[in-house]
């Protein structure tokens, strides 16, 4: 049920949203390396609408918002607010609570604030941002079995960014059994180690005759960011996926099943990285399961038997470093 206090709040955080899509929108092209590229988009989007190397929708996004206004800072707003409601909306269905309560809301603003991958989404990779929320939907529905939610949500996601044909392969996951998935977790972390992952991908793209492993090996092939298996990364991703499983014995019971659900997720999204995630910026296939960690970590300490007052205080201190943190960085400075 909503309480007057509770409707209060969401009116506020709903304001506060505002404002920063604000700050967001008026950001210095040096925010984001890929700002100025957006810029530029979008002042010239009638006149390379249909030659753009972006996708369908994010063109015809674009070049809707560029009818009604000639305001860059407008249309990196709207963005900005679209990526945040499709991200919350997720995260509410997900959870299946009918009760919104204070700490989930603070506590999740704060983690997403938080997140340099949530920076990421909203300052730089436009496209995937606005993909990924889609996709996560696309997933829920499937665990739910609602296929033909599953396909238009999927193929909303695909229209932002063409990255989330590549969790495709994966989705069965969710319906094995929880052991079963953190060893095909683990596995997989083990055969990324060895390299093992890019010698299959390989022999399966010249058995199908598909250009998967070279259009992986070429991409920024002249760049040596980020190139194959970098070690923070694994570890950083390997942690979230045993952390949160072995400590779903934290969970009040009445939550573990769509926790489960949740920590299924993560791993899912987690296998592009894996298994392609040998060639240059390899931390763009790591996104995909990097930006729904705020989602498994603030229903982790939502559902975890830890009082409401802790709850209420952890989503205040996360709220208010989060704020300072990301306002920061979308000026330009660091703390």
């Amino acid at each position: 049920m909503y309480s007057l206090k509770n409707t209060i709040l969401f009116l506020l955080l709903f304001l506060f949203l505002i404002i920063l899509s604000v700050v967001v929108g008026t950001r210095d092209v040096s925010v984001g390396t890929d700002t100025a590229n957006y810029t530029d988009f979008f002042h010239n989007v009638e006149f390379i609408v249909d030659s753009s190397r972006f996708e369908l929708l994010f063109k015809y996004l674009t070049y809707g918002v560029k009818l009604t206004t000639n305001n860059p800072e407008l249309y990196f707003a709207i963005i900005f607010l679209l990526f945040n409601y499709i991200y919350i909306y997720f995260y509410f269905r997900a959870i299946g609570e009918k009760s919104k309560r204070v700490e989930n809301i603070i506590i999740l603003f704060g983690l997403m604030l938080s997140s340099s991958w949530y920076v990421v989404a909203t300052t730089n990779g436009l496209r995937q941002g606005l993909s990924l929320p889609l996709m996560y939907l696309s997933l829920l529905f499937f665990s739910e079995r609602k296929i033909i939610f599953s396909i238009l949500f999927f193929g909303l996601s695909l229209g932002f960014h063409v990255s989330s044909i590549l969790v495709l392969p994966f989705v069965f996951f969710v319906f094995l059994r929880e052991r079963l998935v953190l060893f095909v977790f683990i596995f997989s972390a083990f055969l990324y180690f060895l390299g093992a992952t890019e010698i299959l991908v390989a022999g399966i793209s010249d058995f199908l005759s598909i250009s998967l492993y070279s259009d992986i090996i070429n991409y920024s092939s002249e760049s040596n960011n980020w190139v194959g298996f970098q070690a923070d990364f694994f570890l950083y991703t390997v942690f979230f996926g045993v952390f949160f499983y072995f400590f779903q014995r934290y969970i009040n019971k009445k939550y573990i099943e769509n926790y489960i659900r949740l920590w299924k997720f993560y791993c899912v999204l987690m296998m592009p990285y894996f298994f392609f995630g040998f060639g240059a910026y390899s931390n763009r296939y790591a996104l995909i399961g990097w930006l729904f960690l705020p989602v498994i970590q603030t229903f982790f300490i939502i559902s975890s038997r830890f009082s409401n007052r802790v709850k209420l205080f952890l989503g205040c201190v996360f709220f208010i470093f989060g704020f300072l943190s990301y306002l920061f960085l979308v000026l330009g400075f660091s703390l």
